[in-house]
């Protein structure tokens, strides 16, 4: 899978990119999303150790939601700014650009932002490209949306990539096309294989078509958006019958004025979350991770393990924003203590899995993670 992305992306480089002849550079800013955080630093890992090809630089943005507060929030910025192509000159005008390129005297910069599905909805980002790990049709009409949304192009060759299988369908997991996704254990689809559920006139073009529109000769388990309008219809099924699930209910008057609804039919089936944040002093040359315990106090944990980053030459991160550096701009913006601060802006959550165990990891740049193999 590492392989086949890292491949994936100098080939939508090398057809997508721009150039700015006086500096002799050509760039190009792309996504790859991956479905889940944990196979997502996995693939990260595998390409930082990745050397590109020759007279190229791969700089890589780590962006899915187990980071910290504030860290989170400042990549969203850096990305909301550089992402922003409805002028042209913009890109390179770019301070992180700008100056990731005097970095370096390679001539190919590829800038990457190798994201969890948060990337997907909600973010008025611009790409050159994407490669996805297919969940289902709306995730791929949804990454589509994040193409050339700022400009009127008409690409000479394909922009968007799909791997023909996700992480799931590798490890033989079913089934595959959920978590997220629609596939039901009870109504699996015959294949794993994108290219097995999904007809050329599906994804050559990527639109919403098959997403609004049901074909007439329905194979929901053959066929990716079929199988997906089905457990639609299956949700929003008769809601008089007391085992049906109560998707319907919501369209009666005065249903949203109690919490009924979401008890019985809930967004996700969650694991427990713990609380914890980064304890820094104005002193504090490194942080003390905290955990907020039920009796409201918090104490230092010992759960959390930081790990260093491992980077092959010709590969550089960019977009992120050092824990302590944002704590004290924060603190000299607010007149306040970095230590009371901390509470605030250096929060996070982890869900915690008893079945694999409590052990996480930190590393600044790819945020908190645990092993592929739990």
């Amino acid at each position: 899978m590492g392989e086949a992305i890292a491949e994936g992306i100098q080939q939508l480089h090398r057809h997508h990119h721009q150039e700015n002849p006086e500096a002799r550079k050509k760039i190009s800013l792309g996504l790859v999303r991956i479905a889940n955080i944990t196979p997502l630093i996995a693939v990260a890992k595998l390409l930082l150790q990745t050397s590109p090809s020759a007279d190229t630089t791969v700089h890589y943005c780590i962006y899915h939601s187990r980071f910290p507060l504030i860290v989170r929030s400042e990549t969203e910025g850096i990305l909301d700014t550089v992402l922003n192509r409805k002028e042209q000159r913009d890109i390179w005008q770019a301070p992180v650009i700008h100056n990731a390129l005097k970095s370096t005297d390679t001539t190919n910069h590829i800038f990457v932002v190798l994201a969890s599905p948060v990337a997907e909805v909600g973010r008025d980002h611009d790409y050159d490209w994407a490669l996805a790990e297919p969940s289902s049709m709306r995730s791929i009409v949804q990454l589509a949306g994040r193409v050339l949304r700022h400009r009127d192009m008409s690409p000479q060759a394909s922009n968007i990539l799909l791997l023909d299988k996700n992480y799931r369908g590798m490890t033989c997991r079913r089934p595959a096309f959920c978590q997220p996704g629609f596939e039901h254990k009870d109504r699996p689809l015959q294949a794993c294989s994108l290219s097995n559920n999904l007809l050329p006139e599906q994804y050559r073009v990527i639109d919403s078509r098959p997403c609004l529109v049901p074909r007439t000769l329905s194979l929901p388990a053959q066929n990716l958006a079929d199988m997906e309008h089905q457990e639609i219809s299956l949700t929003f099924d008769d809601p008089e019958k007391p085992n049906s699930p109560h998707a319907l209910q919501w369209l009666k008057p005065h249903a949203t004025l109690t919490g009924e609804l979401q008890q019985r039919s809930p967004f996700r089936h969650s694991l427990k979350e713990e609380d914890y944040f980064l304890q820094l002093e104005e002193d504090d040359e490194e942080f003390t991770i905290m955990k907020w315990h039920e009796t409201g106090e918090a104490k230092e944990c010992n759960e959390i393990e930081c790990t260093p980053l491992e980077l092959k030459s010709g590969n550089k991160i960019w977009g992120y924003v050092n824990y302590k550096d944002a704590m004290k701009h924060r603190a000299q913006q607010e007149d306040s203590e970095m230590e009371t601060l901390s509470r605030i802006y250096g929060v996070f959550s982890l869900p915690q899995d008893e079945r694999a165990g409590r052990r996480w990891y930190y590393t600044p740049e790819l945020g908190f993670h645990k092993p592929v193999a739990d």
